[in-house]
């Protein structure tokens, strides 16, 4: 707990003297920093602690003229959200305002503050910069979980009063320890790894000056980001993973050479991983032969979700109903292992509605910005969230990726507008 207060403290701190690059840690940080809690003294995550102070601190931090030139586009999403959230909590036979709201301003409110951090093309390579350093953490202890086949880190977590609801993934699948790293769940790991793989393979290929100082490293992150989505033994992510890859299916990826390369590389190793693909392909057939969810189990989930959906249509049964169920009725929810059954117990019809529009504005809002490509990193956080319930990641965490491209192309364009207009300057004065 005393770890927890000094990591409050430490941010809290570097909020007020540096604002933005704080937010952008905390961003990148993010999911880490919701496996720690302090259960005794408050129910809140130490991301939805520091979400709150990031939006208290906002008003003393942002000029009012910045906020006004730049407007946030994705204000529908939150004003939904926020509407279905606050109605269920409204209505339910039990409320929990508290938990509501940090809920509200953390997966809802925290994306605006995002935006007007990533204010600049200095603030956008800082963010870049923090997430390749996270990332490869992330993957390099992926590695060595696989090698050793445990998980130490996620061992002492659970022993630890830092963290909390800290799943492990201690069982075997395709031959292989499912791994996580040192995230919450083997699905959180695949989702992270498989969702940024996506994000940097396309600021790379289109944006590629704030990355231009990784190009060495980035080939071989990009590979261990893949290979650590194979590891999850997850299909529902392998699968969301798949979607995700056709942002880049058209003919105009062959300009590339690293894609030659890549050609090349997956050419070599084709005979291992045809005995290593062999076994995955089959488990999404045959789904009893590796364990994990069927069709049968999943109708049953579906069936008991909609039974208490019809307990409460149109607002739900409350926040956090979903754990009441699970504790309850374990035989027939098992995990709830989608979205959508906690969305429709928990906040009825209306829920489903508002987080239906979360993925529909992003969509909308990236194809009015040039960035259609980029819907398939949307499609594939969606994906994933309807086949598993992936703990650990939220129902707004595509949100952080479509600001990011958002500001990246818009600070990208920008900067480029500047250059040129000097560049015309400069030919007109001589």
């Amino acid at each position: 707990m005393i770890v927890n207060l000094i990591v409050i403290a430490f941010f809290s701190l570097n909020l007020i003297r540096s604002y933005k690059t704080t937010v952008i840690v905390i961003v990148v940080w993010s999911l880490v920093l919701s496996m720690m809690s302090m259960p005794t003294v408050m129910p809140f995550n130490l991301f939805q602690i520091l979400s709150v102070i990031s939006i208290l601190i906002f008003p003393f931090k942002m000029k009012k003229s910045e906020i006004k030139a730049n407007k946030y586009p994705l204000w529908l999403c939150a004003a939904v959200s926020g509407i279905s959230l606050f109605l269920t909590n409204y209505f339910a036979p039990i409320s929990a305002w508290p938990m509501t709201i940090a809920i509200f301003l953390s997966l809802f409110c925290f994306p605006f503050i995002l935006w007007y951090s990533l204010s600049s093309p200095r603030m956008v390579s800082f963010f870049l910069k923090s997430l390749i350093v996270f990332l490869l953490l992330l993957t390099i202890y992926g590695f060595i979980e696989v090698s050793i086949g445990s998980n130490p880190i996620i061992e002492w977590m659970q022993n630890s009063d830092i963290f909390t609801k800290v799943g492990n993934s201690d069982r075997a699948r395709f031959g292989i320890k499912r791994i996580q790293s040192f995230l919450t769940y083997n699905g959180a790991m695949g989702m992270c790894c498989g969702m940024n793989f996506v994000l940097l393979l396309y600021i790379r290929m289109y944006y590629k000056d704030y990355i231009v100082q990784y190009k060495q490293i980035l080939p071989f992150l990009l590979f261990a980001l893949a290979a650590c989505i194979v590891f999850t033994g997850a299909r529902s992510v392998m699968l969301a993973f798949a979607v995700g890859l056709l942002a880049f299916a058209r003919p105009s990826i062959f300009k590339y050479k690293w894609t030659y390369f890549l050609i090349f590389i997956f050419i070599l190793a084709l005979p291992v991983l045809i005995s290593f693909l062999a076994p995955i392909i089959t488990s999404f057939v045959d789904t009893e032969a590796v364990g994990g969810s069927n069709v049968d189990m999943r109708t049953m989930q579906l069936d008991t979700a909609v039974y208490f959906w019809h307990k409460s249509f149109w607002t739900g049964n409350g926040i956090g109903f979903t754990n009441y169920v699970i504790e309850n009725y374990r035989e027939d929810i098992y995990g709830a292992e989608s979205l959508w059954f906690s969305k429709m117990m928990n906040q009825g019809l209306l829920g489903m509605v508002a987080f239906s529009i979360t993925i529909v504005q992003p969509i909308y809002v990236l194809i009015k910005n040039k960035l259609t490509p980029c819907i398939f990193i949307v499609l594939s956080f969606l994906v994933a969230k309807t086949m598993t319930s992936a703990p650990g990641i939220t129902e707004a965490y595509h949100l952080i990726f479509v600001v990011v491209l958002l500001k990246v192309a818009q600070t990208y364009n920008d900067r480029k507008k500047v250059k040129n207009d000097k560049i015309q300057h400069n030919s007109t004065s001589i």
